[in-house]
């Protein structure tokens, strides 16, 4: 198929004639640009197992890959909706909503070239600074009006971005999505329906990305309505930050390798509706503790952490912790 695109995928295409069906583009929008993470995935898990395919395989995709990155996008490193096939040329010049879902197959296909005997580091690095090149593009677009300004829209975006940062630290960006969130919100009626149909499911969705972004996946056992906790990840550490207006009992509960532990995958990686693991405690790494009460400083182990480290909150009291691996 690639060769006869030159090297962009179709939207539809017709295996018995060998050519595209319909109008020749590929929409990088929504239930369009799936087709690049879905292939780069099977890619991957093709190399992964030394499949005898894989290398055969390699040079058309990398080929897409850079096809794509010179005609999809704007001088900005953001990603149109639609191009012609095989001219590439933009045939919509709007920006897709998606820019995060292409640039995981990007991230997805930077691990490939880590894996493979013919590995090509300069490439990876390519592939890894257009996403970053995106994300730093961010703050020029704060009014833009994702699809035509439809909640959907908001909600992809800000999806994108938050896939993005579970792989990338880009400050400017988590400072995007934190602004834009409040216009995701906005579309919210006090009774917590937002269009009263399926799309409310998107908006769902992206709010939870968003709390475990802000939580760096921690949560509290029990959960409680006037409790709140914040995360922020600097490195191999996690500074957390408590408090509740009525005082509280319970467990800080951290995250675990998921995809591992769930999914049975060898490694984590980019990938469509992705639940980022941000702060993960591996089995038999141990941890210190810093608490400002005290009262679980100290080393634990990922176990403990796991399970929640007990702890105590007293009523309109900030209590901090610092937990670092090592």
């Amino acid at each position: 198929m690639l060769p006869t695109t030159r090297y962009l995928p179709p939207n539809r295409w017709d295996f018995q004639n060998n050519e595209s069906l319909d109008r020749r583009r590929f929409r990088l929008s929504d239930h369009g640009n799936e087709i690049l993470s879905g292939l780069l995935e099977w890619h991957l898990g093709e190399t992964l197992r030394g499949e005898p395919g894989a290398a055969a395989h390699a040079e058309p995709i990398r080929r897409m890959l850079d096809r794509l990155l010179d005609r999809g996008r704007n001088d900005d490193g953001l990603w149109y909706r639609v191009v012609g096939i095989p001219s590439g040329g933009v045939e919509q010049d709007s920006l897709t909503d998606n820019w995060g879902y292409l640039l995981q197959a990007y991230l997805t296909a930077a691990l490939i070239e880590d894996a493979v005997p013919s590995a090509d580091p300069a490439r990876a690095a390519r592939y890894r600074q257009a996403a970053m090149t995106a994300l730093q593009a961010l703050p020029k677009y704060r009014y833009y009006d994702w699809q035509n300004g439809e909640m959907d829209g908001y909600a992809d975006t800000i999806e994108s971005a938050l896939y993005m940062l579970s792989e990338i630290e880009a400050p400017e960006a988590a400072a995007w999505v934190d602004e834009r969130i409040a216009v995701l919100y906005g579309f919210q009626a006090p009774d917590g329906t937002v269009l009263n149909r399926d799309l409310d499911g998107n908006f769902v969705r992206t709010s939870l990305l968003y709390g475990f972004a802000q939580t760096q996946g921690l949560s509290l056992d029990p959960w409680r309505e006037d409790v709140w906790v914040g995360a922020v990840r600097d490195g191999s550490c996690v500074s957390v930050a408590l408090s509740s207006s009525g005082g509280w009992r319970g467990r800080l509960v951290f995250d675990t390798p998921r995809h591992r532990q769930f999914l049975r995958l060898p490694i984590d990686y980019a990938r469509l509706n992705k639940w980022p693991e941000w702060f993960a405690v591996e089995p038999g790494d141990r941890f210190q503790v810093d608490d400002s009460s005290q009262e679980a400083t100290g080393l634990h182990d990922a176990t403990e952490l796991r399970d929640g480290l007990a702890l105590q909150l007293e009523a309109a009291t900030e209590r901090s912790l610092r937990v670092c691996r090592g």
